[in-house]
């Protein structure tokens, strides 16, 4: 599994809860970009447009 692949899946659950509850992703986008979590995709969240 590439290193990244658990932080594109937290994004994709982002983009879904972004949805439904921006204030709840506006409070992960805050909690997973400080330390010790890595920054979301800079593409984030563009890349999931399947």
């Amino acid at each position: 599994m590439p290193p990244n692949a658990n932080q594109h899946a937290v994004a994709d659950a982002l983009a879904t809860t972004a949805e439904a509850d921006p204030e709840l992703l506006q409070f992960w986008k805050d909690h997973l970009s400080s330390p010790p979590f890595l920054p979301l995709p800079t593409d984030y969240p563009r890349h999931n447009t399947q």
